[in-house]
């Protein structure tokens, strides 16, 4: 008779961790699809931002070309998951810039980046990773789109 009962024990738990599973599976689906939905237009472009932007002109410059952008203030914040078809780079760190452009270019395929360049000692840099970069005292995030969209 004990016996009986421990099958049954397992058996049920076997069903629970199986019912689990499917629950678990559909919810990551739907999940996916609401993503997939979120941006419902063309390309995205992330654009990565610690500095004060005009975000209105900025999105007015995306849109003319049927471009979703996706903001980010941290390089912790980017979504591996997304598709990128365009990076800005125009943190105010050098190394944050190198380091986005290198993965996004590197392990999500992103083809049309550029950063700005902070600090005239860190041209170098830019140059031997082969990162398309600005410099100057007057560049700003605008410059930086209007650069990489020509």
């Amino acid at each position: 008779m004990d016996y009986i009962l421990i099958i049954s024990f397992i058996i049920i738990a076997a069903l629970v961790y199986k019912l689990i599973d499917v629950v678990f599976d559909n919810a990551s689906a739907s999940l996916e699809m609401e993503d997939k939905e979120w941006f419902p237009r063309g390309d995205n472009a992330l654009l990565f931002a610690n500095k004060s932007f005009n975000k209105e002109e900025l999105e007015e410059l995306l849109k003319k070309r049927d471009l979703n952008g996706v903001f980010i203030e941290e390089i912790n914040n980017l979504d591996t998951k997304m598709k990128y078809n365009y990076l800005i780079a125009a943190g105010d760190s050098d190394f944050d810039n190198i380091t986005l452009c290198t993965i996004c270019s590197k392990m999500l395929g992103v083809e049309k980046y550029v950063a700005i360049c902070n600090y005239s000692y860190n041209k170098k840099i830019y140059e031997d990773n082969h990162i398309p970069y600005l410099f100057g005292s007057d560049i700003n995030i605008i410059s930086l789109a209007l650069f990489l969209f020509k």
